[in-house]
């Protein structure tokens, strides 16, 4: 659960990973021009990208509420247990679809504790309590197990043999974590808080990358360059719910499941 950065300690819009991840996808379908090739096994690709977290899906459906704000958990405050259990839910959920997605699921939730694989310098397990380091260090320690196992399958099949090399793996896995970092930047800030914003080694074609800068418009609308998207200009809507501060010992999940979403329209354009 995403609860928006805004001016104030009022009402907030709170944000599903199930939303966060219909955003992403609606990126993954207006991506590519003459400037910008899809990455990978594109039905796989796609697959994985609109289903990357989906293992919050369920943490999301039992997050508490925060007593100090009266509002649900944010993202970095969820429950240990379900933290830990969110990202091989995640993996698990993309393998059983197919193992090319599992795996470059897999190196997403790697990459998210460790730094992106030097994408970011943000080395999120270095961050958390020393007592829980070495449960999330066994959980990693998995993923790598999972990869190398879905790597040596795959590395058979004629078909994927060259999406899994190391340089084409790579590729796509920096699709998805643009996609990703892309709708973060407007999922955890309101429109008024969003600052022009650069993100690094997005791929253009299986050998090169680019950085991309965000600037602010005003009124919903930001210039995006270069423009990844096809044609001049892309709508995009991200879901949310408009959710005041409530009292202590309030059933935050029945507020939530009785409130509406409240779309917010984004314009990206050239």
């Amino acid at each position: 659960m995403i609860v928006q950065s805004r001016t104030g300690a009022g009402t907030a819009q709170v944000i599903a990973m199930t939303d966060h991840l219909n955003l992403v996808d609606q990126f993954a379908e207006a991506f590519g021009n003459e400037q910008f090739q899809p990455q990978g096994p594109r039905e796989l690709l796609r697959f994985a990208i609109a289903h990357h977290d989906q293992g919050w899906e369920e943490v999301d459906q039992r997050i508490p509420m925060d007593e100090s704000t009266g509002l649900p958990c944010n993202l970095l405050q969820t429950p240990l247990d379900d933290m830990l259990a969110s990202g091989p839910a995640s993996a698990d959920f993309n393998e059983a679809h197919h193992p090319w997605c599992g795996l470059l699921v897999s190196m997403h939730v790697f990459g998210l504790y460790k730094g992106r694989y030097g994408l970011s310098d943000k080395i999120v397990v270095e961050a958390l309590p020393e007592a829980v380091r070495p449960r999330f260090d066994a959980m990693l320690e998995g993923e790598v197990a999972r990869q190398e196992r879905l790597k040596q399958s795959l590395a058979d099949d004629p078909d994927l043999a060259d999406s899994v090399q190391p340089e084409a793996l790579f590729q796509s896995y920096k699709l998805l974590q643009f996609f990703d970092t892309l709708a973060l930047y407007f999922c955890m800030a309101a429109d008024e808080l969003r600052e022009e914003s650069t993100f690094l080694n997005v791929p253009q074609d299986q050998h090169s990358d680019t950085s991309i800068k965000v600037t602010p418009l005003g009124a919903g609308e930001y210039r995006i360059a270069p423009f990844p998207f096809a044609g001049d200009e892309q709508e995009f809507a991200l879901n949310s719910k408009s959710i005041p501060p409530q009292a202590p010992g309030t059933d935050i999940q029945k507020v939530l499941a009785n409130t509406q979403q409240a779309p917010e329209r984004l314009r990206l354009v050239r």
